[in-house]
């Protein structure tokens, strides 16, 4: 019978009688489970989102801030020492308390990286993850350290890609380097990876210059751009022949105290990926020319096809040039050659494009950066 499903007896049953108490839901404790990256002396605004019921006390607690504890909903805590720091938050009524602890959730970095480049990291002796070497992981596999392939030596790090890694980011996180005694940096990495028939995977590579709070992206490539073999369906480990040297540019780097970087891929159904000798360089300080020391001029600047470098030497001394782009890439390089006291020229030809390039003058130990436009 129909009318027994409003009868007051059912209503109070299914508890859908206007009459009937509401019971007080004890509330679940929550904030954000993302990595928080901060520089030394910063501080971070905590965003209190717990749900189910209405709590009348929230306690929160921390490590390694300028506060211990607070009962405000959305506290601020200030980080003024590197290291990886863990919340709580316990939020509690009248039916009961819940606790949230996320670990290491906080990081800190010193305003000055005490990693100085130019540095090679070939994860050899990298422990993976450790300090801020460390990775994002959506499911499934994430990104370690392996020796089943390599350039130099025999350890790489590398993304398992699996079929429940398609449409996830999994990104690993870089130290910071200090480029605060670099001029004309550039990054470049070695890199294998094949597709499985038509994906798209995508590899992008984003640089901070504070400490990992704020991203710009200055690399991506995507499937066929970004594979450095035939797509093949087996599990994809790379010969020797199969790596390939990318480049990026990060001349907004020079003179930053630290530098990370993030490797990010996004998986479409792609095979694995693997990332070997990370080589962030430039030209240092101690290494430096002085241009009024030999007299140095580069012209026409900017020049159609050809400049000529003109310098002077003190000394009988060996002397190379290099001309590259933006990203490292060397178009034109010569062989050391000892040179007399006295006046020089060097004609440069560039008949290959057209743009900003740096001109890398080797005198014995020391080097010289010049920028010369080519149009």
């Amino acid at each position: 019978n129909r009318n027994n499903l409003w009868s007051p007896a059912n209503l109070l049953l299914t508890g859908t009688n206007d009459s009937f108490p509401t019971a007080t839901c004890i509330p679940v404790a929550d904030f954000s489970d993302k990595t928080i990256r901060i520089c030394a002396g910063q501080s971070v605004n905590f965003l209190n989102a717990s749900y189910g019921g209405d709590f009348t006390t929230i306690n929160w607690q921390f490590t390694g801030g300028n506060i211990t504890s607070s009962s405000d909903t959305n506290p601020t805590v200030q980080y003024n020492t590197s290291g990886f720091y863990d919340v709580l938050l316990t939020v509690t009524n009248s039916a009961g308390s819940s606790t949230l602890t996320r670990n290491s959730i906080i990081e800190v970095s010193d305003v000055v990286a005490t990693t100085s480049a130019p540095i090679i990291q070939d994860f050899e002796t990298l422990i993976f993850p450790s300090n801020n070497w460390n990775y994002d992981n959506d499911t499934s596999s994430y990104w370690e350290t392996t020796n089943v392939a390599s350039v130099s030596g025999s350890i790489s790090i590398y993304l398992q890609n699996d079929s429940a890694n398609i449409s996830t980011s999994d990104a690993f996180y870089t130290e910071g380097f200090n480029l605060s005694n670099i001029t004309a940096p550039f990054f470049n990495f070695k890199i294998a990876f094949a597709n499985r028939n038509t994906s798209n995977d995508n590899l992008k590579i984003f640089m901070s210059t504070d400490c990992g709070q704020t991203w710009v992206m200055k690399y991506t490539k995507s499937g066929n751009s970004l594979e450095t073999v035939n797509s093949t369906a087996i599990n994809f480990i790379p010969t020797a022949n199969e790596w390939r040297q990318d480049a990026m540019n990060i001349n907004t780097a020079s003179g930053q105290s630290n530098v990370r970087f993030k490797f990010q891929f996004t998986s479409d159904g792609g095979n694995n990926i693997f990332i070997d000798d990370i080589n962030i360089s430039g030209i240092t300080s101690a290494d430096e020319i002085d241009v009024n020391e030999i007299n140095l001029t580069v012209r026409p600047n900017p020049a159609s096809h050809q400049t000529a470098l003109n310098f002077e030497l003190m000394k009988s001394e060996m002397v190379s040039y290099e001309l590259t782009d933006l990203t490292g890439r060397v178009l034109i390089k010569t062989k050391p050659e000892k040179l007399s006291v006295g006046r020089h020229d060097i004609n440069i030809r560039n008949t290959n494009s057209t743009g900003l390039f740096y001109l890398n003058l080797s005198i014995g130990e020391r080097r010289l950066f010049e920028k010369v436009i080519f149009k």
